[in-house]
């Protein structure tokens, strides 16, 4: 996100990994050419009691599975 907000796109291979409960990987993905398009953060509120959440959309140029079951 750093270098998107200079006006420099920097496009990076990324490993996807699915979880179980016990943090052991299920399923992953390898994804080529990848840039983060989106970032939406929380909207903070102390008297909600809800989970806050980040989100992050990244376009990408290729996708394929590298494991799993």
């Amino acid at each position: 996100m750093n270098t998107l907000r200079i006006g420099e796109l920097e496009r990076r291979d990324l490993i996807i990994h699915l979880l179980n409960p016990e943090h052991e990987s299920v399923l992953s993905w390898r994804v080529r050419s990848a840039w983060p398009s989106r970032l939406a953060g929380p909207e903070l509120d102390a008297m909600s009691g809800t989970v806050a959440f980040e989100a992050m959309e990244v376009v990408y140029e290729g996708v394929r599975v590298v494991g799993g079951p």
